[in-house]
């Protein structure tokens, strides 16, 4: 049973691959790409890879890590150079994860993580940009069974 945040992440570790597909306010679809995300928790460190893929215009590749606090429950904290979210459990199936990037404050995503089952999860960012919701990204993905995460950092 997921109890703590560390529950969650052990769960949550490994590779999923799935599709980003953003939409306009209004439900309008933007763009829509492959993405794949690669996680590991090897004791208190968090690793996690994201990969976009966007077909002829290739891969983007964003690597994050921190370190779980060893009284943390249900708050892990992200303060890169030039990244700062928190991830907070708000339940056994989900975390709810508002972060932005230093240089540009004023433009703040809240994702939220759903899990269906240990094996497929939704995702939903909203982004705000000066105090607007200005689109939505909508995140559909599996676990890849039988892969590890590669191993960097």
């Amino acid at each position: 049973m997921i109890k703590t945040l560390r529950d969650r992440l052990r769960q949550a570790a490994g590779v999923w691959e799935g599709t980003y597909r953003v939409l306009n306010v209004d439900g309008g679809i933007i763009d829509e790409f492959g993405c794949r995300q690669e996680t590991r928790l090897v004791g208190d460190e968090w690793y996690e890879r994201l990969i976009y893929m966007r077909g002829p215009e290739g891969r983007e590749v964003h690597d994050f890590r921190t370190s779980i606090a060893p009284d943390a429950t249900d708050t892990m904290i992200f303060d890169m150079d030039n990244f700062y979210g928190e991830a907070i459990l708000a339940g056994p199936d989900m975390l709810v994860f508002p972060y932005f990037w230093k240089t540009n404050p004023g433009s703040k995503i809240i994702e939220a993580i759903y899990w269906i089952n240990p094996d497929k999860r939704t995702r939903i960012w909203q982004h705000v940009d000066d105090e607007v919701l200005t689109k939505l990204t909508v995140i559909r993905e599996e676990r890849v069974l039988g892969e590890e995460p590669e191993i960097w950092g």
